[in-house]
């Protein structure tokens, strides 16, 4: 078992979303630009679970003291957070397993998460458009 830099990106978003799963998600999309399909998850709960760095909690990944101190050190020492991801992943390289695989969030759990997701973020996109009326939007011609 080797982590890798997806499995790193997700303990990133985990530790940032705070127990919410549609948070994991906008933090996964914020770091990365994009969503974590259900065969990523998969493999970061196997992963991460086994590491000691993530625990479930109601239903939602979230970091463990040892997985917190990882993002933490990272984020200390990364000059972004996107840069951070690399750093998570040369510090979980070659920790050892002392857990066990969580886990992960089903497919309808991960749907429902992404439409409260997407519907935050709708709302805030036409919030910034109204307060931006009358400027140009680069993808609007």
């Amino acid at each position: 078992m080797t982590p890798n830099r997806s499995d790193a990106w997700l303990l990133v978003a985990i530790k940032g979303g705070m127990g919410s799963l549609d948070r994991v998600l906008a933090q996964a999309d914020g770091l990365n630009h994009a969503i974590p399909t259900q065969g990523e998850w998969a493999l970061a709960c196997d992963v991460l679970g086994k590491l000691g760095l993530i625990k479930s909690s109601e239903g939602c990944p979230v970091v463990t003291p040892q997985g917190n101190s990882v993002v933490e050190e990272a984020i200390m020492r990364a000059p972004s957070s996107y840069g951070a991801i690399d750093l998570v992943l040369a510090l979980i390289q070659n920790l050892p397993e002392v857990g066990d695989p969580i886990a992960c969030p089903s497919e309808d759990e991960l749907a429902e998460a992404y439409d409260i997701y997407n519907a935050r973020f709708q709302k805030t996109f036409q919030q910034m458009k109204k307060q931006e009326k009358g400027k140009k939007w680069p993808w609007s011609r």
